[in-house]
């Protein structure tokens, strides 16, 4: 009996040392890829600036798209009011295309009804392109100074084309 309970004891102790080790081996290799995700998805405190400029990007394209959609259920409340009967008819017998360029003549948006609506649009956007616009010098900024891999691919992704470059070589180019 005392030999069967030293057996017993023995693979209890086999199966708590390789558990151990499996589970500490599954916990070093989950904080390395925490940090990995820390690290990709600007998480840590040298980042901040950085994830501050994402969200206050994304905080002017929600803004945009919510006035963007009161404008388009105002316009859908008094679609008459807005576009005469009459002219309604008339584009209702065209070509959609045609219908669309047509319709576009009208210039809504320049309606007193949607002056501040407007306003707050182009607000919006002109926030949204000044914020993105230094949220891609800062990334370019850490690429040049040998920042991961992952921060060039988002630099690519986000100024493909050199997108923001141009808009900033025109902006020398029209103070000059």
């Amino acid at each position: 009996m005392q030999q069967l309970l030293l057996r017993i004891a023995d693979m209890l102790h086999y199966t708590k040392s390789l558990l151990n080790y499996l589970t500490s081996q599954m916990n070093a290799t989950h904080e390395e890829y925490l940090d990995y995700l820390l690290n990709r998805f600007f998480l840590l405190d040298k980042h901040a600036s950085v994830i501050r400029y994402i969200l206050t990007t994304f905080n002017h394209i929600l803004r945009f798209v919510g006035h963007a959609e009161e404008f388009v259920c105002a316009v859908d409340r008094n679609v008459h009011a807005y576009f005469p009967s009459g002219r309604n008819e008339d584009l209702d017998k065209l070509e959609p295309t045609i219908r669309i360029r047509e319709a576009s003549r009208v210039r809504i948006l320049d309606h007193p009804d949607f002056r501040i609506l407007y306003s707050e649009m182009m607000r919006c956007s002109s926030e949204f392109k000044r914020q993105s616009h230094i949220l891609v010098v800062m990334l370019t900024a850490m690429q040049k100074h040998g920042a991961s891999p992952h921060v060039n691919e988002i630099v690519t992704q986000l100024n493909y084309n050199y997108f923001y470059h141009q808009q900033e070589q025109s902006r020398k180019q029209s103070r000059h």
